[in-house]
């Protein structure tokens, strides 16, 4: 799939699919990460993006387990991801539900 996406601006540097094919994660050269879903015909669709400080890059995305949501909601995927801060390494984490 070939798009022009509103969502990376800068070149993208990391990009990961779920095992069950339903989420796809995206990082880029400024340090934006990006979780999509797909629809039923697999295309993604955005759901969320997270910005580090300028300077900082993504260079590894992993997609972790789920962690229930209250009231019976929707569980939230969970992603790590490493980012190059002021020299060193520094892993974080995020989800899908923001």
């Amino acid at each position: 799939m070939e798009e022009d996406s509103k969502t990376h601006r800068s070149p993208v540097t990391a990009m990961v699919w779920s095992a069950a094919g339903d989420r796809l994660m995206t990082a880029d050269e400024n340090g934006k990460l990006s979780i999509w879903k797909t629809d039923r015909l697999l295309r993604p669709i955005h759901v969320v993006s997270f910005e580090e400080q300028p300077g900082c890059r993504i260079r590894i995305i992993t997609l972790g387990g789920t962690e229930p949501m209250a009231e019976g909601g929707m569980p939230a995927n969970i992603v790590y991801y490493g980012v190059n801060v002021e020299g060193r390494s520094v892993l974080k984490w995020a989800n899908d539900q923001g």
